[in-house]
């Protein structure tokens, strides 16, 4: 089996969408997406409220979707996630957004469906334009995460609690979402789905990087940057193409964001996937002002 990254990860790919344009319409899904709260080129300049149905599971959790989708086809545009961190800030998987220009993409804070709803109405969510793309952690520059400073700042109410430095204690169990692909399905969803995640075995995880080392390397990760190892929980779906970059959650009473979707080694729920920690994010956003 080769190694994809959660975009590609499909075969141990990528978690993004293939070819990191945005997803390809389906035949299914004809009909995608969503009239989006906020049109982009006429937010306010002040934060911007959280929706009223802003899902408490999951909290700061954004699609990530280009920034040429039509309101009306927000599905074919979608092809990573993010987390907001802080107002003006939102975390990503870095292979979400190379080679490409912080002008080409939006984030959509708050939405759960991103397809047409069956009265024909606007599904709820707030589009904004991502404003600079900041590469790589401090200290990291072999990681595989990026920070996206926003055009408006979201309030402080929609964004995540964050757990930072996990790695010296990684959680047993974690809860991922996004948009991407299913295993099962082969198709990309239009819902947003939860993945129960847990911690796997010592040496099911090194199997996996033995056998991934290019993509690794394709993905500029160092084997000395730790990352959380995990496989699905009986029941439960394994994150798949098209969930890299969002976040992943604790699983205690107040969720707290400790690590992002990444890549894997295959989508089935006993193929390893491997989730980037999150380093220190004031002292990431701080050196980036400098």
């Amino acid at each position: 089996m080769t190694a994809s990254i959660r975009t590609l990860r499909s075969g141990c790919a990528l978690r993004q969408n293939a070819e990191g344009s945005g997803r390809r319409r389906s035949w299914r899904h004809v009909l995608s997406v969503v009239l989006i709260i906020g049109i982009t080129g006429l937010l306010p300049s002040r934060n911007i409220e959280p929706p009223s149905h802003l899902p408490t599971r999951t909290p700061g959790l954004m699609a990530l979707v280009n920034h040429s989708a039509p309101q009306d086809d927000l599905f074919s545009g979608q092809f990573c996630g993010a987390v907001a961190v802080r107002p003006e800030f939102a975390i990503t998987a870095s292979h979400c957004v190379d080679h490409r220009s912080a002008s080409s993409i939006d984030v959509v804070l708050g939405a759960d469906d991103i397809c047409r709803t069956t009265d024909g109405g606007p599904v709820p969510g707030i589009r904004i334009r991502v404003a600079e793309i900041l590469p790589h952690a401090p200290g990291a520059s072999s990681s595989d995460l990026s920070l996206l400073r926003l055009a408006v700042p979201v309030s402080p109410y929609s964004i995540a609690s964050t757990l930072t430095e996990a790695s010296d204690n990684p959680p047993q169990r974690g809860t991922a979402a996004g948009w991407g692909h299913s295993a099962i399905s082969y198709a990309y969803s239009c819902t947003l789905k939860r993945f129960d995640l847990q911690q796997d075995a010592p040496k099911n995880c090194e199997d996996g990087l033995e056998r991934s080392t290019a993509l690794q390397a394709s993905l500029q990760i160092s084997p000395d940057i730790p990352q959380w190892c995990a496989i699905a929980r009986p029941g439960s779906d394994n994150t798949c193409v098209g969930d890299s970059g969002g976040p992943v959650y604790t699983t205690d009473a107040d969720p707290r964001v400790f690590a992002v979707v990444d890549w894997g080694v295959g989508c089935g729920p006993r193929d390893p996937g491997y989730y980037s920690f999150l380093p220190d994010i004031d002292t990431w956003i701080a050196l980036s002002r400098n």
